[in-house]
């Protein structure tokens, strides 16, 4: 179980169905070891963090009753073992996922850490970064790293968390350290990829103000591929070093293509680039009327541009985020 369950940590990233594949192996053989010991704690955090996993691969519906076995697991799992680590960070991820109690995941979490500082820092620090607590964050992501040192997807979080965190130099370089790597391998399609990499460094270079890395990343990227996405990075670094003329054109472009399509166009960080900020609020509130923001939403750039917009800010108190003051 814990052979398949780590597979997409220590190594090349897994995705799609073949994630999904492993881990369905991974629940298949913790079920087997609980029921030949039903009193042993340490299947259940496992199964529980491959139930969590599983999610990414499942319809809404079905998805929350796999949070919900996940939440079981996790307390039973406590229910056996009041000191098991592993069991308490399960619970961690599940009250931080679906529930966004970041109260109950906090105490969750420090009980955890308590009982075993290195068992489960990567769910640790991903808890510290989204609720701003960046000074406890970054040592849990170097913690997490010399657990898992060639995982290319704990590299794909922590470059987002370290620009969180206002560390845009070393966010900068670990991007394009990973974005090599991507290259060399020839993998594309997967969330760590070089076309994402390439977009995190475009957003990231514009915010630091070093616009001719940002549009050289930007025209890189579309280059690959004309994906809407990659146009709106282009034309929103463009806008942030002056070019408004061609963010305006491109955007006019994308706004008519976005129309034919139907459904909604909501680049809120584009419009803020632009200068149209209550425009870009009103995106964002629109889509949070529709579904909660993720737990990582102040790490995104449409928060980032927009951080400092008491609309912004009232929308994250009224979703019980913690402050990031």
């Amino acid at each position: 179980g814990l052979y398949h369950l780590e597979r997409s940590l220590k190594g090349q990233l897994i995705t799609g169905p073949e994630q999904a594949a492993v881990l369905d192996s991974a629940i298949h053989h913790f079920k087997a070891a609980i029921a030949l010991d039903p009193g042993w704690s340490a299947p259940h955090p496992r199964i529980s963090t491959a139930y969590r996993l599983r999610t990414l691969h499942l319809t809404e519906d079905t998805a929350a009753e796999y949070d919900r076995r996940a939440k079981a697991e996790a307390l039973r799992g406590i229910e056996l073992d009041e000191t098991d680590a592993e069991a308490h960070a399960s619970l961690a991820s599940v009250l931080l996922g679906r529930e966004q109690d970041w109260a109950g995941a906090e105490r969750a979490i420090r009980r955890s850490l308590e009982l075993d500082p290195y068992a489960r820092a990567l769910t640790a620090a991903a808890f510290m970064t989204a609720a701003g607590r960046h000074d406890e964050a970054i040592p849990l992501w170097r913690k997490a790293e010399a657990r898992y040192p060639l995982s290319e997807q704990l590299k794909s979080w922590a470059v987002m968390a370290y620009a969180c965190a206002g560390l845009h130099d070393e966010a900068i370089a670990r991007a394009r350290q990973l974005t090599d790597r991507m290259t060399r391998s020839g993998r594309t399609g997967v969330p760590g990829d070089s076309t994402w990499l390439l977009t995190f460094l475009a957003y990231e270079h514009s915010m630091k103000g070093e616009h001719a890395e940002a549009i050289a990343a930007a025209e890189g990227l579309v280059a690959r591929g004309a994906e809407p996405e990659s146009r709106v990075a282009l034309a929103f670094v463009y806008a942030r070093a002056g070019r408004r003329d061609e963010a305006r054109v491109l955007t006019e472009r994308l706004e008519g293509e976005a129309s034919s399509r139907g459904g909604p166009w909501r680049p809120a960080q584009l419009y803020a680039a632009l200068g149209d900020t209550q425009r870009a609020l009103d995106m964002v509130e629109a889509t949070t009327k529709e579904r909660r923001p993720e737990v990582n939403f102040r790490c995104g750039i449409t928060y980032r541009v927009l951080a400092h917009e008491p609309r912004m800010r009232e929308l994250i108190r009224s979703f019980g985020f913690p402050s990031s003051d």
